[in-house]
């Protein structure tokens, strides 16, 4: 019976890790004298289920994050805003990942 529920506080206890985001930084990489500039948004959201089971809320920053990759299409992300937001639902929690940023690309013309 000891056993069980040392099994059973280790995976709860244990079973709620995530991925972590690494913002990289590249120095050497510098926009041309003709660039672009524009802005990029990506949100991700998870829910927490009775306040106790993780629904897509592990994962949100690596999520958001490789969405406003996607968006920026190799350019040059700066001005990188993370905001946090959350909302009450019946059942649970919801928890909200807002990634905003600018995004610099040389002149294709």
């Amino acid at each position: 019976m000891n056993l069980k529920i040392i099994g059973i506080i280790l995976l709860f206890t244990f079973s709620c890790f995530s991925q972590p985001l690494i913002i990289s930084e590249d120095k050497n990489r510098k926009p041309s004298s003709n660039f672009i500039t524009y802005p990029a948004y990506a949100k991700e959201c998870g829910f927490l289920l009775l306040m106790f089971i993780p629904i897509g809320v592990n994962d949100r920053f690596v999520n958001a994050y490789s969405k406003i990759v996607k968006q920026a299409k190799g350019g040059i992300l700066s001005q990188i805003t993370l905001q946090e937001s959350w909302y009450y639902g019946f059942i649970g929690t919801g928890y909200c990942t807002t990634i905003t940023a600018m995004v610099t690309k040389g002149d294709d013309k």
